[in-house]
């Protein structure tokens, strides 16, 4: 066990892959698109193990003229069949970044939780990036998921 101070909190945590990095550009067609990212099926993903929460992480890098804007917001999602989806709460703003005077590369990233004790039994998480500028302006995103507050059952 690898511990910081004697702790090691990553036990508590599932990583799951949630998408791949989705490159934009802006004013093109992969701006300002929403991304659905991997469904996660509750009952068969973790074996006999239940999850009390779940946390998607957004991590983006994007190169701004001066002023210019990524905003990324994202939602949860739920179905009983994988079929019928509804969302869990409303669009939130998940991440902000500008661009300084002549230009520069920013980073940054963000957490958007959920209580998965009235979920159905599929989960996933969309995020819509979308650059301020109308060209040359670009941004990768990526996501992942942790599943937390495990229960063997």
């Amino acid at each position: 066990m690898n511990t910081a101070l004697g702790r090691d909190n990553a036990v508590y945590m599932t990583p799951v892959f949630a998408a791949a990095e989705y490159d934009l550009t802006a004013g093109a067609g992969s701006d300002n698109s929403e991304q659905t990212c991997a469904t996660i099926n509750r009952l068969t993903a973790f074996d006999n193990v239940r999850h009390a929460n779940a946390v998607a992480t957004l991590a983006a890098t994007a190169t701004l003229a001066a002023t210019k804007t990524l905003i990324v917001t994202g939602i949860w999602e739920h179905s009983p069949d994988n079929s019928t989806w509804a969302e869990i709460g409303t669009d939130t703003t998940m991440l902000t970044l500008t661009g300084e005077a002549g230009g520069s590369t920013e980073t940054g990233a963000a957490v958007l939780g959920i209580n998965l004790a009235e979920a159905d039994q599929y989960v996933r998480f969309k995020h819509l990036p979308d650059l301020s500028a109308t060209g040359t302006d670009t941004a990768k995103v990526t996501v992942q998921y942790q599943f937390t507050a495990a229960t063997e059952i």
